[in-house]
């Protein structure tokens, strides 16, 4: 049996103070605790896949490795691979791809560490750019963003967004697609993509509720310090569901989703569409952090079961 992987990250981690042997001990904060693995279950054919961290604190670096539980290693399969610059800030992702091909996003910075580009390319050497405007008002940080797209396929189009993110740095006005908090926790969010030839329209929306955990902190850890920001949270790999430009959510957020819708529709008369529904549950440990997470899928007749589990 393979010992899980020994996470060297976790910078400050405290230690319960010493106590009378008369009084309880005092609960160890693990509000920086890093998974030393996680696993990730295809319920409908019983496979799983488990994923171990390399850390390398000297260079700012976080690897993830697919698991080849027939191997004494760790670290059989590179999965993805993060870079941070000195500041904390995140400047480069990879993932292999097929034939010794890797999909690269370059996130080019001001010397304040706000975005200037994110340069995306993919196996076959297709990019898109995307560039952003960094601005205040009333007090909220506002960021313009202007992609142009290049697939190989079509012609290239432009695109912009308008995100306004408060002083908690979460999205409160969006334009460019729209996106709402509604009673009860719901969220709705949509687009409309128009290219030659090409209309996709997408309509999501989500629930958050139950029982809190505390913040993905892999993936604040991972993505940087400004984590936060849409277009960077796409980014990780962990995630229930990303749009581009619309809405990215962690496997194991401190406020758990519990039940996802996405529709899509394209063409001029929405002559393709499909709609699918995701519910979610959770386990958690003593400390109240989420251990696993069990999502089921449903779209049509077709059903898909997945569980995220989470080591520490």
């Amino acid at each position: 049996m393979k010992k899980l992987l020994t996470l060297l990250l976790c910078a400050s981690l405290f230690a319960c103070s010493k106590k009378d042997s008369d009084s309880e001990p005092q609960k160890r904060d693990t509000s920086q605790d890093l998974p030393q693995q996680i696993q990730h279950l295809q319920v409908n054919t019983d496979k799983t896949d488990f994923y171990n961290f390399m850390v390398d604190q000297a260079n700012n670096s976080f690897s993830l490795y697919k698991d080849d539980t027939a191997t004494a290693t760790l670290y059989d399969a590179l999965a993805y691979s993060y870079q941070l610059n000195s500041d904390g800030f995140l400047v480069k992702c990879f993932q292999p791809g097929e034939n010794g091909t890797r999909n690269t996003v370059e996130i080019q910075r001001h010397d304040n560490n706000q975005i200037k580009t994110i340069k995306s390319t993919d196996a076959y050497g297709f990019s898109t750019t995307t560039w952003f405007d960094y601005s205040v008002e009333d007090g909220r940080t506002v960021i313009r963003t202007t992609n142009n797209p290049v697939d190989g396929w079509t012609t290239a189009a432009t695109g912009t967004t308008r995100c306004v993110y408060d002083a908690n740095n979460k999205v409160v006005r969006t334009t460019g697609y729209s996106f709402a908090y509604q009673k009860g926790n719901m969220v709705m969010c949509a687009t409309d993509y128009t290219l030659p030839d090409v209309f996709e329209n997408i309509r999501v929306s989500y629930y958050r509720g139950g029982r809190s955990g505390r913040l993905d902190f892999l993936m604040r850890t991972i993505l940087g310090k400004d984590y936060y920001i849409e277009e960077i949270r796409k980014l990780y790999m962990f995630s229930v569901f990303g749009i581009e430009g619309m809405t990215s959510i962690a496997l194991s957020d401190g406020s758990p989703i519990q039940e996802l819708e996405y529709q899509f529709s394209t063409g001029p008369n929405s002559s393709t569409e499909y709609n699918r529904k995701i519910n979610f549950s959770y386990e958690y440990d003593d400390n109240g952090d989420i251990t696993s997470m069990l999502q089921n899928a449903q779209q049509g007749v077709n059903n898909r079961s997945d569980r995220y589990t989470f080591v520490y």
